[in-house]
């Protein structure tokens, strides 16, 4: 797990797509198999995994992350619950903190 301050983000759904970004890129440093991606944000979960063009404020990034997810042998998106995903609630508090 990594984390760094996000500067100048409208909102938590922009925040969480620069984020799945940076884990898409982290990713490939470490490996040249399958990649799955784990949000638990509804939208960008759903943005990801649609086949039509995404013309919401964070297209851009969605657009992206299928792109260097395209780049794996495989690349899945998961949305997964927030009980699910603790650790990462408690690291964004501690850079919240930290920042």
């Amino acid at each position: 797990m990594t984390w760094r301050v996000l500067f100048n983000c409208r909102d938590a759904e922009e925040a969480e797509a620069l984020a799945c970004l940076d884990g898409v890129r982290l990713a490939g440093r470490w490996s040249d198999r399958g990649v799955v991606l784990e949000t638990d944000c509804v939208t960008i979960a759903n943005k990801l995994g649609a086949l039509e063009d995404d013309r919401s404020l964070v297209a851009a990034v969605t657009a992206d992350i299928k792109d260097e997810g395209s780049r794996y042998p495989s690349f899945l998106v998961l949305r997964v619950g927030r009980e699910q995903n603790k650790c990462v609630h408690e690291l964004a508090r501690l850079a919240g903190r930290l920042a």
